[in-house]
């Protein structure tokens, strides 16, 4: 579970989402594919929606363009992908506790983020500014983590109830970004993400 605060209850937590036949991510993944697949459809590249599943990403939804669709469920035994070495296990990191970073940190060699940051107090202040900026995106990253890349990954965090419980991640072109940093993939996916947390909500 995870607590909210003080007399404010508890969510269920990643963990728990994994587990049993009522699974809640199989809801999620089901009101979430007709928004992912009109971004998919807008941007034309890779879309995905994520999950934490025992410390590692999940993928939940997979399109690539306006066609292929892959849908999976998070399973002990499934694909997964280190968090530190992507864009929407960075965004989920950033939402984590201090105990729980600190934890996968050591645990899953965090030394080698995508961030290109090897101490663990500068990734956990870098952590704080995306959380605070509701979204990560590489092409924010200084060189190496991003030199002569040609797309550009861009996430933001499903909320349900204020508390993140999966990320939305999109590949887009660098090409397509102006002199101000900015996309209409960039638009596109932030309101997607809103779009499936105000379905949550519902």
């Amino acid at each position: 579970m995870r607590a909210l605060g003080r007399r404010r209850g508890y969510l269920p937590g990643p963990a728990l989402y994994a587990l049993g036949r009522g699974n809640p991510y199989l809801y999620l993944s089901s009101i979430a594919r007709p928004e992912i697949e009109r971004l998919a459809a807008c941007c034309r590249e890779l879309v995905v929606l994520v999950c934490e599943c025992g410390g590692k990403r999940s993928e939940l939804l997979r399109m690539a363009g306006a066609t292929e669709i892959t849908i999976r469920q998070p399973h002990p035994h499934g694909t997964f992908y280190n968090l530190f070495r992507c864009g929407t296990g960075i965004l989920l990191l950033a939402y984590m506790d201090e105990p729980r970073q600190r934890q996968l940190w050591e645990y899953w060699h965090g030394e080698d983020n995508i961030l290109n940051l090897n101490e663990f107090n500068l990734f956990q202040a870098r952590c704080r500014e995306i959380a605070a900026a509701g979204m990560f995106c590489s092409g924010d990253e200084p060189p190496p983590a991003v030199s002569g890349a040609q797309r550009i990954s861009i996430a933001f965090p499903i909320l349900q109830s204020g508390v993140p419980i999966a990320a939305l991640g999109v590949l887009v072109p660098r090409k397509e970004f102006d002199s101000a940093g900015d996309s209409p993939a960039l638009a596109a996916a932030r309101q997607c993400a809103l779009n499936i947390g105000n379905l949550l909500e519902q």
